[in-house]
């Protein structure tokens, strides 16, 4: 599950001398995906947003080229804002975060680098249909997890199975994080 908590900045690399500073990104070294689409923001009318969206896959890079702006990102369960002006740090934003940017001084540029080209079926631009899918991938991830814990712990044979009598596992399982208990009983052969 994608959370707010991926959302981190990066420093990139800084060549700064009498001359004036350089920063440089390299795909696949500095930020985990190639670069397949650069694209940048600028222009933008006092007191307008654009962001808007969240992406099912695109893994992106944000960065203040010049000037500043905030990113609000929404996780599904969170927001968070964030003020972006050095243009030696960029944003990650994973899929599955809607974000809107705003708060844009004048002239500030707005560089984003994208893991793959533009793709509109890769975007959700109503928020109740990123609310919607946040919840599947949710219950999925739930579901996985859940499996995932009962096949690595707390298992342990307590009966055979009615009309088979082959042994089966039984776990109980009380998790905090997911506020539930959990009844495992592995599937008869």
């Amino acid at each position: 599950m994608t959370t707010l908590a991926d959302c981190v900045t990066l420093t990139l690399p800084r060549v700064h001398d009498k001359r004036g500073d350089l920063s440089f990104i390299e795909g696949g070294h500095h930020i985990p995906f190639d670069i397949r689409r650069i694209y940048y923001v600028y222009n933008v009318a006092p007191g307008a947003s654009r962001g808007g969206h969240a992406h099912y896959s695109l893994h992106q890079y944000a960065i203040a080229i010049h000037g500043s702006f905030d990113m609000v990102m929404d996780d599904g369960r969170q927001k968070m804002r964030m003020h972006l002006n050095d243009p030696h740090q960029a944003l990650y934003i994973p899929p599955m975060i809607w974000h809107d940017l705003d708060n844009f001084s004048p002239g500030a540029v707005c560089m984003v680098l994208a893991s793959d080209i533009y793709e509109e079926a890769d975007y959700m631009r109503v928020y109740d249909d990123f609310l919607a899918e946040f919840a599947r991938r949710e219950a999925a991830w739930r579901q996985e997890w859940t499996e995932e814990i009962v096949l690595q712990h707390n298992t342990h044979p307590v009966t055979a199975h009615p009309r088979t009598g082959t042994p089966i596992e039984t776990a109980v399982l009380t998790d905090a994080s997911l506020n539930c208990c959990l009844l495992y009983t592995s599937p008869s052969p």
